[in-house]
């Protein structure tokens, strides 16, 4: 379970809760992105609180957590158990149980290490076997069985965070969500029940608003907008391009190759489906208003105009034919219509009077011939990247 955090809070603690209430054993992943506010304080209190109550049941409790040192350690060095619990016993049988892990960190052990977790997978918890990593990063067992981590990303913007997610996490299914509790968590269930029965690498849940107070209107007709100029450019339409709030196959995001920075990572997600022709669908979800205190990260036209140059690039890096091929047959075109005259000209007198407009013509040809070529050789090194994808894609692919 992915949330992206940024100054959110007022609602941080809200989104964790609601979904450690529907999917009580998902490992929720917290990546807080240089937040002003207390929410990155207020994560880490929960996951301390967490940690202290581990410890408070002893030997018989039935979680396990750890928590980065301030100090470098060793690398096979455990935390003290008077910080935060080092060690305790996880009951076998709650250890066997089938259980939603949406991460399980892999990390390779260095001299720096800081940060340990236990090896989880979606049908079980083994706490003995702990995988050091040095990311900047806390996580603890909650009693219901699940995981909380907060992670810390460091470069602006939500594909950062996105980018972050997919790197460092490891889980068979993964689910993105924003943490200001716009989104219904209540419809996870359902939600993940359609991914797996459709055997999808990628669920997009609209936002269905229950009422027009929660979209400002620049936001809905460019969400509108942006969305019918992807459908035109790259096939499929979908009718919430820039939902945060998806559902995501193992081979998806490990053949995923982020770029973005910024809220465009939500149409490079949608653009990368389609061009891989992936399993995709899309369902509707209630949107809910934000409450109060709590406020849209999102500018109307700077990052709309950021999505919309996105769309242009992935058109030039995805489509490379379709964009100099259209270019190519522009400039043949502009070369016949400025051309005609002079060669009627030409077939009349036998001379070329206006050398300037010639030039100007044999240039244009020159160049459709340039973007012509250009185009198929573009097209060529993607066709092979693709490929490339195709094979990562294949390598992590399973039946859920």
């Amino acid at each position: 379970m992915i949330i992206s955090c940024y100054n959110e809070e007022h609602t941080i603690l809200q989104v964790i809760d609601e979904v450690s209430a529907v999917l009580p054993q998902a490992h929720i992943a917290v990546f807080d992105n240089n937040s002003t506010d207390s929410s990155k304080s207020l994560v880490l209190g929960r996951i301390q609180m967490l940690a202290n109550s581990a410890n408070i049941d002893g030997g018989g409790g039935t979680y396990q957590s750890f928590i980065e040192s301030s100090a470098p350690e060793s690398k096979n060095k455990v935390p003290k158990t008077q910080d935060f619990a080092a060690k305790i016993n996880v009951e076998s049988k709650r250890a066997e149980s089938k259980r939603l892990d949406s991460a399980s960190l892999d990390s390779p052990a260095n001299d720096t290490t800081l940060f340990n977790a236990t090896s989880i997978t979606p049908t079980s918890i083994n706490p003995a076997s702990i995988i050091p990593t040095s990311i900047n990063s806390v996580s603890t067992i909650m009693p219901n069985g699940g995981r909380l981590s907060l992670f810390s990303t460091t470069t602006q913007g939500k594909g950062a965070v996105i980018a972050d997610a997919f790197a460092l996490l490891d889980a068979d299914i993964y689910v993105m969500i924003d943490g200001d509790t716009q989104y219904d968590t209540a419809f996870l269930p359902q939600a993940l029940a359609h991914f797996c029965q459709n055997q999808l690498d990628m669920l997009n849940i609209a936002r269905a608003t229950i009422n027009d107070s929660v979209h400002r209107k620049g936001h809905s007709f460019g969400n509108k907008l942006l969305s019918t100029a992807a459908a035109i450019f790259f096939g499929k339409n979908f009718g919430d391009m820039l939902s945060g709030y998806r559902i995501f196959s193992r081979a998806f995001v490990k053949s995923f190759p982020a770029q973005s920075k910024g809220f465009e990572i939500e149409t490079e997600l949608s653009v990368f489906a389609l061009q891989q022709n992936l399993r995709v669908d899309e369902i509707e979800a209630p949107y809910k208003s934000r409450p109060e205190g709590s406020f849209s990260k999102l500018h109307t036209f700077r990052d709309g105009f950021r999505i919309l140059f996105m769309i242009f690039q992935l058109l030039f890096t995805e489509r490379p034919l379709l964009v100099f091929g259209f270019l190519s047959v522009l400039s043949f075109a502009v070369s016949l219509i400025i051309g005609v005259d002079i060669f009627m000209e030409f077939l009349e007198t036998s001379r070329v009077a206006r050398f300037p407009t010639l030039f100007v013509c044999v240039g244009l040809g020159v160049i459709g011939v340039v973007l012509g070529v250009a185009g198929m050789l573009a097209h060529l090194v993607v066709k092979g990247s693709k490929e490339a994808r195709r094979m990562a894609y294949l390598n992590h692919k399973k039946i859920l």
